[in-house]
């Protein structure tokens, strides 16, 4: 690790990139979109292995989301009784 974090100062240092703030990340706007966890939504979540990382990564997230709806948020546990 302390390599790596060596190589990534060096980078920075390079490019007079912030040493705070990583500047030069790309994510791309669908990982960014907000998940509106729903029975629909959860189903059509793809979580099979096999799949790019960045993809089963952020259908991952979307499904811990839907999780935590139905058991902690008022919303997703009304909707859940309602089901």
């Amino acid at each position: 690790m302390a390599e790596g974090i060596h190589e990534v100062r060096a980078h920075r240092k390079e490019q007079k990139d912030s040493y705070y703030f990583n500047w030069s990340v790309h994510i791309p706007l669908e990982y960014q979109q907000p998940f509106e966890p729903s029975h629909e939504a959860m189903a059509a979540l793809d979580l099979h292995h096999g799949r790019p990382a960045p993809a089963l990564a952020a259908d991952l997230r979307r499904a811990f989301s839907g999780i935590v709806a139905g058991n902690v948020k008022e919303d997703g546990m009304r909707r859940i009784e309602e089901f």
